[in-house]
């Protein structure tokens, strides 16, 4: 397999799955992972903890299946890297932080383009009445060629390119960055955190789940003027519960009816 292609990594589809990021299971628990040689999770997986206190990779669990997937973010950046020009270019705007995310100007460009695609992360939680500022806007794509060549098309008119994370080891550096082209249309490529000048639009086509497991539980509302497929909140709000972040607990708190009502 080529290193700039299609990832193998994933989740059998299923119906019923949840994915929660084995530290945030952890932490959520009360059980603090860094002082134990060993993480168990359910289902009788056990995976070792390295000497830094972190798991060697992001692992998440199919709730209910009892089965592990991890995000080797190693082999995510190599495939990543492989798939770069050699060219340089000039970046529109600051590679570290985007500019104030406008969810109407991506949806109604994701709409015109045609592109099928799923709304995760925060802005689900905007969209079933929850009052916060998300920070980008989360697009789950359909994964066939002829969808990521939709979705490359976009990167290209909004002139976007992968996002600086500089504490981040695996981000990619600014060069990698200045680098990226919209072409191959493939997921490896279009895998990425992207600065356009409508904000951060965040692909993230397996790590919470892929197109056809999160059209399970899926609904459709309003935004730009446009239908968008949902996925379903209570994951969602799961996650937020379960991590440490102070930004997270606030939005947890403002958004744990959603968990309690949808079961």
């Amino acid at each position: 397999m080529s290193m700039c292609s299609e990832s193998a990594v994933s989740c059998p589809s299923q119906k019923g799955h949840r994915y929660i990021e084995a530290d945030r299971f952890c932490a959520g628990r009360n059980v603090h992972h860094r002082a134990c040689s060993w993480l168990t999770l359910p289902g009788s997986h056990t995976r070792e903890v390295d000497a830094s206190g972190r798991l060697p990779e992001a692992v998440t669990w199919c709730q209910g299946m009892g089965v592990t997937a991890g995000v080797d973010w190693q082999e995510w950046r190599r495939e990543a890297v492989a798939c770069l020009g050699d060219q340089l270019r000039d970046l529109p705007r600051d590679p570290s932080s985007g500019p104030a995310l406008m969810a109407d100007e991506l949806v109604r460009e994701l709409d015109d383009a045609g592109v099928r695609w799923i709304l995760n992360g925060s802005m689900v939680l905007v969209a079933a009445g929850v009052e916060f500022l998300p920070g980008d806007l989360d697009v789950v794509p359909q994964l066939e060629p002829a969808n990521l060549e939709r979705l490359a098309s976009v990167l290209d008119r909004l002139d976007a390119f992968p996002e600086v994370s500089p504490g981040w080891e695996y981000s990619l550096t600014p060069d990698e960055a200045r680098r990226w082209r919209p072409h191959p249309s493939v997921e490896a490529n279009l895998n990425h955190r992207f600065v356009t000048a409508y904000g951060i639009l965040d692909v993230v086509p397996r790590l919470t789940g892929t197109y056809d497991d999160l059209l399970e539980g899926s609904w459709t509302v309003m935004l730009g003027g446009r239908d968008v497929t949902v996925a379903e909140p209570a994951p969602i709000v799961e996650r937020l519960r379960l991590s440490q972040r102070r930004k997270d607990r606030d939005r947890w708190e403002a958004a744990s009816h959603l968990h309690l009502d949808r079961d």
